[in-house]
């Protein structure tokens, strides 16, 4: 019965984009995605601070997606870090560092 749950759990993605923040502020990052018939989904994160990552998954019909981070330079204040397009399926994952005002990413996978 586990093995079931398990594979109902792989089979309803087909990737997944993670961000570590290793930078000296708060993120928040997003995940948007969209299907052969048009339909769009947005997933966010919520703010992370330094030292965490998180993991959003694509949905298993996901043909497109658009992986983005964010970070706040003030008080509901954010600057963007980056925004990446790419073809679902696909995993992504990204590092984001440096600090408030001088934001940096680079892909580690």
């Amino acid at each position: 019965m586990c093995s079931v749950l398990i594979l109902g759990v792989s089979s309803a993605n087909k990737g997944s984009v993670r961000v570590c923040n290793r930078g000296a502020y708060v993120a928040k990052c997003g995940l948007e995605t969209r299907t052969s018939d048009g339909r769009t989904r947005n997933y966010e994160t919520g703010q992370f601070p330094v030292g965490q990552c998180s993991t959003l998954e694509l949905p298993y019909e996901s043909v497109w997606g658009r992986a983005w981070c964010d970070n706040y330079v003030f008080i509901a204040v954010t600057k963007n870090i980056f925004r990446e397009e790419f073809d679902a399926p696909a995993t992504r994952c990204y590092d984001i560092g440096g600090t408030t005002f001088h934001p940096s990413m680079s892909r580690t996978c």
